[in-house]
């Protein structure tokens, strides 16, 4: 028996004007089976958590490059 699909994520590579998406949801909506189209407004927690994981690896990286300068990163 062949699976059946129920849903289907988009992510886009970065995050979008909802004005310059619009256009892109009105399309899938147009598909055969197409029940509903959402969309995920980001929000500042998500900015935050993604700021506070850059600078850790950063970190990290700098630590690794230059371990001389470990305690001052």
């Amino acid at each position: 028996m062949t699976a059946r699909v129920s849903m289907l994520y988009v992510i886009l590579e970065k995050d979008t004007r909802i004005d310059d998406i619009e256009k892109l949801t009105d399309a899938i909506a147009q598909f055969n089976n197409v029940l509903e189209v959402k969309t995920h407004i980001k929000e500042a927690t998500e900015d935050i958590a993604q700021s506070r994981a850059h600078h850790e690896i950063s970190k990290q990286l700098l630590g690794v490059l230059y371990p001389e300068m470990k305690e001052k990163i």
